[in-house]
């Protein structure tokens, strides 16, 4: 009876989990993530500082309350940078 010779494992060249280019696809697919959650949040409390930044005067006036009372929006929006909250730059 002949016996097999002794052989390694057969692997392919990029499949390791200690391959440094499956290591830097998985962390860069996780920061593209948290990346886009982040723009998505972003984008989302910029789209409502203009939708209270649009109300028109007349609408204020009629109910006599503030415009983030007459919206429920929020005048300032965390997810924004400062430079982006509502009457940066105004003195």
């Amino acid at each position: 009876m002949m016996s097999k010779p002794y052989s390694l494992p057969e692997t392919s060249i990029g499949t390791s989990d200690h391959d440094p280019r499956t290591l830097a696809q998985g962390w860069l697919a996780r920061w593209l993530c948290r990346l886009q959650g982040s723009v998505a949040k972003v984008e989302q409390a910029h789209a409502l500082r203009c939708e209270l930044a649009s109300l028109p005067p007349n609408v204020l006036s009629d109910t006599g309350s503030s415009p983030e009372d007459a919206s429920g929006i929020a005048s300032h929006q965390p997810d924004l940078p400062f430079f982006m909250q509502s009457g940066f730059g105004r003195r």
